[in-house]
């Protein structure tokens, strides 16, 4: 059974985000564990960590920075444990606006242009109606 956590309101049964690393020849990551049907999983992420001409003192920084960013989304985002993705989820804290410019960033590069300035359209059209309710 699971333990549940309740810093992660979306996702309770996540850990929290730790750093791997102490040293400048260990390998540098930061990572939590997810339980997925019964099954306890690792999320990591160590890019770029461990550059070679970091010192000790930046690979803290960018741990830190990643750590960090972790546990926003672990509080703000809901992890899709088949894929091990982070869903986009609405929040209290998060405005529907924010959740479309984010949405249209990410889908500007996997898009035709002439589909995107569709999808703007139809997202500006769409928020220029909800402001007006």
């Amino acid at each position: 059974m699971a333990i549940v956590n309740y810093d992660y309101p979306f996702n309770p049964t996540c850990s929290k985000p730790l750093v791997s690393g102490k040293r400048l020849l260990d390998r540098w990551s930061v990572y939590f564990y997810y339980f997925h049907k019964g099954v306890r999983k690792q999320y990591k992420v160590s890019a770029g960590l461990n550059n070679k001409e970091d010192s000790l003192a930046d690979r803290k920084g960018k741990a830190a920075i990643v750590q960090k960013s972790l546990i926003e989304k672990l509080a703000t985002r809901e992890l899709d444990t088949e894929t091990g993705y982070f869903r986009k989820s609405a929040s209290e804290g998060t405005m529907l606006s924010d959740l479309i410019k984010e949405y249209l960033e990410t889908t500007r590069n996997l898009v035709v242009s002439h589909t995107y300035a569709n999808y703007k359209t139809i997202f500006k059209s769409f928020l220029e109606y909800t402001i007006s309710l």
